[in-house]
């Protein structure tokens, strides 16, 4: 019988260690299980403040290449608008006659824009001065000259009669023959606008030379272009210059 009891009490004892294992082994996994969901939240946080951060530098960067895009675009309009003012200036039309309202003379005498002529007396033939009026009844007052075309012209040829007037402020000259035909034309305009090629051959042939004064020039038989005098640093003489608008020198 007393065997029996201790036997009982060994029994009652084990069941209740087992009892206490289990449960300890059940809150050591959930303890376990916690920390791993607690490590797990925190790896998984790392990554997405890593990712921020990533996305802040991407836009950072993507803002500097935005900002530097612009600039280039902006410095490439800048020249390209550069470039265009003197790859294609503004053409000189001539006015229409009945256009011409109260021309502004220069004063005294108006601008020439040739070279080498010599004054004649104020009334040109009768023919010249007749079809000149025809085209330009506003202006009143006119400077003659004769002298020989720019282009063509032979050693024997005779010198035609040149109107030299203001329009504008701008210096006009017409070239007339005796039976007052138009040979030549001639417009003032600024240097700067002549186009690129005829500023770039000029260099290129006169390289120490300066632009003085400019103008389109029409020529009965040749194609539009330039008129340019050049004056040479040594030289105080001013040298005339004829070239097309590609910058092939005619004259």
């Amino acid at each position: 019988m007393k065997n029996y009891n201790y036997l009982t009490i060994f029994l009652v004892i084990g069941a209740t260690l087992l009892t206490v294992g289990c449960v300890s082994g059940r809150k050591t996994r959930a303890v376990n299980a916690h920390l791993q969901r607690l490590r797990d939240d925190s790896t998984a946080t790392a990554r997405r403040n890593a990712q921020v951060l990533q996305l802040r530098a991407d836009s950072t960067s993507t803002a500097r290449r935005n900002a530097k895009e612009k600039q280039l675009r902006e410095d490439s309009t800048a020249t390209a608008s550069r470039l265009g003012t003197l790859q294609n200036p503004a053409p000189v039309a001539e006015p229409a006659p009945a256009a011409v309202k109260n021309p502004t003379p220069t004063k005294g005498k108006p601008k020439q824009v040739t070279i080498g002529t010599k004054a004649v007396p104020p009334f040109p033939p009768v023919m010249v001065s007749a079809n000149f009026k025809s085209v330009y009844p506003a202006i009143k007052q006119v400077q003659w000259a004769k002298t020989k075309p720019a282009l063509n012209a032979a050693t024997t040829d005779p010198e035609h009669y040149q109107a030299n007037f203001a329009i504008a402020d701008n210096a006009w000259s017409v070239l007339y023959t005796e039976n007052g035909e138009v040979v030549e034309t001639r417009t003032e305009i600024l240097p700067s606008q002549m186009p690129l090629d005829v500023h770039l051959a000029i260099q290129q042939k006169y390289p120490n030379a300066e632009v003085i004064s400019a103008a389109t020039f029409k020529h009965v038989g040749h194609k539009g272009s330039y008129v340019a005098h050049l004056k040479s640093p040594t030289d105080s003489s001013a040298i005339e210059v004829i070239l097309t608008e590609a910058g092939e020198f005619v004259k």
